[in-house]
Formats: C-alpha cells, sequence, structure tokens
C-alpha cells in the first residue's frame, strides 16, 4: 500500500531535477510551464515500473492507448514513458532552442494523443485512475484528462514545435 508514497516521492524528486535546470538555464514560462505538466504526468507513471515487477497483484497498467497486463511488460512500457516524458522535460527547461526540440515536441504531441484520442472515441466510459486509490469515470475522467494529460501536452507539444521550426539551416532561432 506504499505505492502512492512512492508515487509522490519520485515526483518530488523529478520536480527537483527539472526546476532546478529550469531556473539555473532560465527556462522561458511555456517550457516551465511544460515541464510541470512532464514532471506531473511522470510522478502519475512513476510507480507502475517497479510495481509490475515487485507486485504479483497488480492488475496491470494502462496510459492511453498503452497498456500491458503484468510483470515485465508493465516495467519496460512504464519505465519507457517516465523516462521520456522526463527527457522531454529536461529540454525544454534548457532554456535555448536547438534541434532536440523537435524530439521534445515528438514525445510531447505523441504523448497527448495518446490520451486524447482514447478519451475522445468513448468520453462517456472514459477512466481516471491512479492505482486503486483514485478513480474517476465519465465526464469527471474526461475532465481530468483533458486538463492534466491531454490539452497541456499537446499545447506544449505546439509550442516546441513553433520554436524547433523557427530553427534556421545554420541551428540559430531567427528573430
Amino acid at each position: 500500500m506504499f505505492w502512492p508514497y512512492l508515487a509522490i516521492g519520485f515526483g518530488f524528486v523529478f520536480a527537483v531535477m527539472v526546476f532546478t535546470r529550469a531556473l539555473a538555464r532560465k527556462a522561458p514560462f511555456m517550457g516551465w510551464l511544460s515541464a510541470t505538466f512532464l514532471v506531473l504526468n511522470a510522478s502519475f507513471n512513476s510507480a507502475a515500473p517497479l510495481r509490475g515487477v515487485i507486485d504479483p497483484t497488480y492488475s496491470g497498467y494502462q496510459y492511453g492507448m498503452l497498456s500491458a497486463q503484468s510483470g515485465f511488460a508493465v516495467t519496460a512500457i512504464a519505465g519507457t514513458v517516465v523516462v521520456l516524458f522526463l527527457l522531454a522535460a529536461w529540454i525544454v527547461t534548457c532554456g535555448r532552442v536547438d534541434r532536440s526540440f523537435f524530439v521534445a515536441a515528438a514525445i510531447l504531441l505523441l504523448a497527448g494523443l495518446n490520451t486524447l484520442i482514447p478519451s475522445l472515441t468513448d468520453g462517456a466510459t472514459s477512466v481516471f485512475e491512479l492505482g486503486e486509490f483514485i478513480r474517476l469515470e465519465g465526464i469527471a475522467a474526461l475532465a481530468a484528462i483533458l486538463s492534466l494529460t491531454s490539452l497541456p501536452l499537446l499545447i506544449g507539444g505546439a509550442w516546441a514545435l513553433s520554436k524547433a521550426l523557427q530553427l534556421s539551416a545554420d541551428g540559430q532561432v531567427r528573430a
């Protein structure tokens, strides 16, 4: 029953790591905003990689269209999701725009679409679940999914992509 505490602890470590970098590198406002939701989503998913291997009663992992039943598959999928979120947060808080913003934009846009598409195709039966402890269904779940996962990540992805596209051939941001 310590899984939510583990996720909160991981979230705190992720936040300190990313926001210390954002302060040191003078990240723009949209970088901060994108990183905030990336860290939040990374912390939502952070207990699953360990739990998939350690907890034999774990019912499975689902994040948007990604799912795994139990065991190492949960660890591989959830661990990849967490690492990609932290990578994108690290990139958008670097304080300068370079070609890596294409990577951050791809991660943000794909993660946002990953949660948006299932929510919109079957919104009435949407479920937002954090382990066995928090479970929202229907319209409340749709609101939580849209406000915490889909829309912030899509907006951050659009911002990162626009910054990446402003790069000229020599790698400098156009004025």
